[in-house]
């Protein structure tokens, strides 16, 4: 059978990296609970217990962080999940030794066998290295919150295998929020090109061709392997409702008009 398309295809976010999510509103708001049912998330979210939860409900989670904590707190936050939660886990399964670009696509490898919707790749274009991420499909709601993070992972990811302070001298992104990275960021001289299809940061000939130096304990802990994203629809949509209620099913058919 051939693959599903990607407009077929249920987006999916995985549970374990949901729940560092919700520890993080849980500095704003101890009374978790009916914030989790608000998002539309299991109760039961943080026992982990599923390999993957529908996106919407995550993206509903980033509005919830946001309306609490206001747009400087919100970019510390995320910048801090990136920098000691999310991107240890991936620069663990990294070898040392290996230049920038072959860990960017290892890094590549790994997060594609996690993901349903997101496309990343290391292209050269118009003369510069492009790291490049684009989403398969397009959001309903806060498009600027989730591509917010995904820039500020993709920096924190190259500072982390390079051991640097690294910035990049050209960003791409689609909306216009570039100040919130800057400050998040502590980015300085950086030009931005906005309302673009894409979101995508610049790396030198020089950058890519650097040996990998992440720290060794990162090397060293053991974390759990991430479960595998599937990509057929009816597996993808399985995945989608397991975790959530049969009201929350209904409103998902309804939203993405799929015919089964």
């Amino acid at each position: 059978m051939p693959p599903s398309s990607p407009a077929q295809i249920v987006p999916l976010f995985n549970a374990e990296y949901t729940v560092t999510l919700v520890n993080l509103l849980r500095t704003l708001d101890r009374d978790i609970y009916p914030l989790i049912s608000m998002a539309g998330l299991p109760e039961n979210i943080l026992e982990t217990e599923y390999d993957f939860v529908p996106e919407a409900p995550v993206i509903n989670l980033l509005e919830l962080i946001f309306e609490k904590a206001g747009q400087k707190k919100y970019a510390e936050l995320i910048w801090y999940a990136c920098r000691n939660i999310f991107i240890p886990r991936f620069i663990a399964r990294i070898k040392q030794d290996v230049t920038l670009k072959d860990a960017l696509r290892t890094f590549i490898d790994l997060m594609h066998t996690e993901t349903t919707h997101t496309h990343i790749q290391l292209r050269h274009l118009a003369g510069k290295n492009w790291f490049i991420r684009d989403r398969r499909q397009s959001l309903d709601h806060s498009h600027h919150l989730a591509e917010q993070f995904a820039l500020i992972f993709m920096v924190e990811l190259i500072r982390g295998l390079t051991r640097s302070d690294w910035a990049p001298t050209d960003v791409v992104m689609r909306y216009n929020n570039s100040q919130v990275l800057k400050d998040a960021l502590l980015l300085k001289r950086v030009q931005f090109y906005t309302e673009r299809s894409v979101c995508a940061i610049c790396l030198t000939d020089a950058e890519l061709e650097q040996k990998v130096k992440h720290k060794l304990d990162w090397g060293q802990k053991k974390y759990q392997v991430p479960a595998i994203a599937p990509s057929a629809f009816l597996a993808t949509f399985r995945g989608a409702i397991t975790p959530i209620s049969s009201w929350d099913v209904c409103l998902l058919l309804k939203r993405r008009s799929y015919s089964i």
